[in-house]
Formats: C-alpha cells, structure tokens, sequence
C-alpha cells in the first residue's frame, strides 16, 4: 500500500479521519489497505467481507447444520462456547453421517454407537439448544433462540471498546439484523430458503448492503476503507483511490462470465469496457474536497488507466514509498499428510483451493449445501456415465433423479429445466463412449516433481509410440484453466517417466459435444507455480487465505476456516 502520511496530513488540515475514505476494486486489496492503516496508529472502520469475519462464519455455520444432512458445519460449531465436542467423537459423528445421510439434526436422537461419556454429555447441551428448532423457522427467530436465550456466545463480544471490538459487534448487529428482513418476493422466509438465496447474492456479489457500515458508525472517528461498489450514493471530504491502473478499470469483472458477444450493444459498444470507465467514474466522484490516486508501480506490467493519463495534467504528483502490513495468510499443517497417490482431480481441486481440498480429502467432508445445483446435477451425470475401473456397468443408477429430489424448495420451478439440462449431458456422454455406462481407464502413476500423482482418464487410446489421454467434463474452460494446466503438467512428466512412449491429451465437453487436445508442456522455468503446489501438499499445508473469487462457490464456505 501506499504511504498513509497523506492521510495524516488531511487530519492535520482538518478533515477528520471519519470524513476520509479507502476506495479500492477487490476486497483483498481493502484488506491490505485497512491491515496498513491499523500497523500505522491510523484508526480504520471496516467490515471487509463480512462472510469471512469469524463471528458471521459462527452463525451461518449453525445454520448450516438445519439443511445439510452431512453435518460439515460441526467442524466449526463444535468449538464454540457450550458446544464443544470431543474431536475423537467429532470424528465419529461425521463419519456416521457421511455413512448413513440421515435428516438434518436427526442425529441429536439417535446419535452413533461408540461416543465418549463427555460427547454424550456434549451432545444432550446441543439438544437443549436446538429443541423445538427446525430448518422450516425463521432464520432471525433460530438466531436469536441460540444466541440470546441458549447460549453465552455473543458474550465474548460485549468487551472493548476499540475499534476491532466496535466492528465485530457492528458486523454481529448487521448480519442478524440481515436475518430479520426477507429477502427476495417472500414474505417469510426459512432458513434453507435464506441461505439458498446468500448462496445466489455471494456468487453474483449482490450482498452490498451488508459490507457497508450502518449509520449508527458515521460517528466513529476512524478512516472508512470499502469497495468501489461499496461506495454508490456516498460521498466523503476525501477519497483515496487505490491501484489506478489498468487491470482494475480497463473491463468489468462480470465479462468473464458471459459470451464475448453478449457484452456488445447494438451499436458495437463493448459494455465491459463500459461498465469499467463506470466504476472510475463513481470512485472518482465520491469527494468532494480532496482526490488522492494511488498507482501501484511494482506490479508486473502495472500501467495506469489511460483515463487517469489523459487527466494528469490537471494532477499534482507524488511520489511515496510503498508502505505494506504483513498481511501473509495464516498456513494450516496438519500431521495427517495427503494419502499418496494423489489423484490428478483432487491435485486440481488443491490447485484451486488448499482448504477446499483439505475439508474434501483430509477431513472427508460433503455437503450438498452450497454446490450449484447446475453443479450437482453435472457431478450426478458423470457418476452415471463412467464407473471406477474395475466397477460393473451393469449395476441401476439414479444419481440424477436422486439429485433432483434433494434440491432446496427454492429450486422447484427450475427441476423441469435441471432434468432436461442433465438428459443433454447424458445424450452426450453416451454418443462419445458408445455404451449407457463404461468404467473409467485403468490408473497411470507418475511422480511429479516429487509428489505420486495418480492420473484416472475416461479413457486411454494409443497408435504407435502415441498414447492420448482422454479426459471428459460438462463444461468448456479456458486452455489457461486449472484443469488444463495440470493435465500439460502431468503429460510432460508422463514424457519423462515412460520414454519413449509419448503421451497427449485430449477434453472432450459434453455441453458443446466439441474436443480439443491437450499437449504437454516442454521446458518449465524454475519456480513454476504448480511445483510449489506439489512441494506444498506433500507436506501437508493447508493455506486458509479467503478468495473473493473462489470461496463464495465453495460447498465449505459458511465453516471454512475450522
């Protein structure tokens, strides 16, 4: 970040520091922002995200556990106050649930064999705690059921009076206050249809309101820090723009999710690029007395917006020192490493997130809540068309139907879309392997730059020397994706190990019935990334930093990190 003393310098001038904002693109970068402002004796409002404060995580993880019949959300809950539960009983309760599926909470009656007198003791507080509370009831009514008149949690809240402990009451006060309110066309709603609709505000950033301080904070005398989007219909005596550069104000973060063509108008004007010179607008707009722009220069390539360039004669520049909090995440380690081989999927699913594959491989977690149903419905074909090697393909499925069933009551009007969406994918599939159901290629083990890596195919064709790989997936992705990386990075080490077989790849979508090869990589430079992945998850470290990105479409979200 950039040096505060421009910050000090305005308070000394007269603008007090509540008068003054922190504008910035990304969450992470607010995050910086505010750590530095802390570590410089500057006092600093800000909720950040407030889905990854651990007070917020606490009470959406207790939500979690009326929908989600795997019990994942216990992972967390059994540490708070009043509810702490053994961790070898812990381990005992999800394994039964991963095993058997029963009714959210069901199990509080009829919990598993085997558990400790103190986990039995545990568990009768849980059943004082929830009785007569179901997944059908009002989220604000649960909440405050739990929090007021069962349990002692907002306890270790009421201390302090400094700013840190201010914004964990204040982000405390705005999210149950956020259960209180319907949200969408109901005129109730329960608590699977609140956090079915979060899920749908989280992935499409619609959840503004929460992340901006309530009026009651106006009064504090600390630096507000907060989105671009954040801001819209707010004003300060002086704004602070941080990282205006090209990468932030050149296109919309929303055009990757749609077709190049949808973001063009009739009249050929890019909406991407537009909505972009929109958000520089609305950033610069929010002062009123005093602008500061803030132009990172050490990032690779950085160049400032050709807005800002056009306008700098009208600018008087400054040149600081870069001043930065160490913000470096928190490494979770655990003593029980990955099992070797890993396979080549969940090496791709460690790539994306560390967690995401910790809670998924180490801690054998799977909650249905929180996936897309798109997404189950996509897992649920592919069970369909392929079995593990060595499987019988003769066996009845109905994963898909299965799948259908489960789906929260908000999804009803969309079953009939689902169920023909999935009768595609599986057409699809079908056409391609030839046959209703077909077992997956035998396993190829290779070692990659140290870690045993399991590569499972859909299936392995050769002609000659020429071995290809055949991989299938419901959707397209970019040739830079994850996916796509790893498998170049697989085939190379494949070339390496196997001579003087030479090994290729190919994806085959179901979505567009198109396939498209994928070739290994040659020569890789010394500190490529996915070599520090492999060093990384052979050790068994586990990175817990949040991804404005990643995390609002993870099924582990409302408990991570536990």
């Amino acid at each position: 970040m950039a040096s505060w003393s421009r910050v000090r310098g305005l308070q000394a001038q007269g603008v007090a520091y509540r008068d003054q904002v922190i504008l910035a693109s990304r969450h992470d970068t607010c995050d910086a922002a505010a750590a530095a402002l802390v570590a410089a004796g500057i006092p600093v409002l800000h909720l950040g995200d407030i889905f990854q404060r651990p007070e917020v995580k606490d009470l959406l993880a207790l939500l979690q556990l009326f929908v989600d019949r795997s019990g994942s959300a216990l992972v967390r809950i059994a540490q708070l106050p009043g509810l702490a539960l053994p961790a070898e009983d812990l381990d005992l309760l999800l394994a039964h649930l991963r095993r058997t599926r029963p009714e959210p909470l069901s199990w509080l009656t009829a919990p598993p064999i085997g558990l400790s007198v103190a986990g039995v003791v545990a568990l009768q507080r849980w059943r004082e705690t929830f009785a007569g509370l179901s997944a059908r009831d009002s989220p604000w009514d649960v909440a405050c059921t739990v929090l007021f008149d069962r349990t002692g949690w907002l306890g270790a809240y009421e201390a302090g009076d400094d700013l840190q402990a201010v914004t964990r009451r204040l982000a405390l006060w705005q999210i149950i206050y956020y259960l209180r309110v319907p949200d969408g066309g109901r005129a109730y709603q329960t608590v699977g249809t609140f956090l079915t609709r979060l899920r749908r505000r989280l992935r499409l950033a619609e959840d503004r309101d929460l992340r901006i301080p309530p009026p009651e904070a106006e009064r504090l005398e600390a630096v507000a820090v907060m989105t671009i989007h954040q801001s819209k219909g707010l004003e300060f005596e002086a704004v602070h723009l941080m990282d205006v550069d090209a990468r932030h104000f050149e296109r919309s973060d929303d055009a990757a999710w749609l077709p190049a063509a949808f973001t063009q108008t009739a009249g050929g004007v890019d909406e991407a690029k537009s909505e972009a010179s929109n958000k520089l607008y609305v950033a610069l707009s929010r002062a009123r007395s005093h602008l500061t722009l803030y132009e990172e220069k050490s990032y690779y390539k950085a160049a400032c917006t050709p807005t800002v360039q056009r306008a700098s004669h009208l600018l008087d520049r400054v040149v600081g020192t870069r001043v930065q909090a160490d913000t470096t995440s928190t490494t979770h380690r655990t003593a029980q490493g990955p099992s070797l081989p890993v396979g080549l999927k969940e090496f791709v699913t460690y790539r994306t997130c560390p967690r995401r594959y910790y809670y998924d491989e180490v801690r054998q977690l799977t909650p249905a809540a929180g996936l897309h149903p798109a997404v189950r419905i996509e897992s649920a074909v592919l069970r369909e068309l392929f079995v593990p090697h060595g499987g019988e393909v003769s066996t009845p499925v109905n994963d898909v139907k299965l799948e259908l069933s489960r789906l929260p009551e908000d999804y009803e009007v969309t079953r009939p879309h689902l169920r023909a969406y999935a009768d595609q994918l599986l057409q699809a599939g079908r056409a391609w392997s030839g046959a209703d159901r077909v077992a997956v290629a035998p396993p190829v083990d290779v070692v990659c730059d140290g870690l045993p890596i399991r590569v499972i195919s859909h299936r392995i064709t050769r002609q000659g020397n020429a071995v290809t790989l055949h991989f299938v997936r419901a959707q397209p992705s970019s040739p830079l994706a994850k996916q796509h990386k790893a498998i170049r990075w697989v085939l190379k080490h494949l070339n390496e190990a196997y001579p003087p077989l030479r090994f290729q790849g190919s994806l085959h979508v179901l979505s567009t019935r198109q396939t498209e090869p994928v070739v290994a990589y040659g020569h890789l430079v010394p500190d490529f990334n996915l070599t520090h992945f492999a060093q990384a998850l052979s050790v068994g470290q586990f990175s817990a930093a949040p991804s404005s990105w990643v995390c609002p479409g993870c099924r582990h979200f409302l408990y991570c990190p536990a």
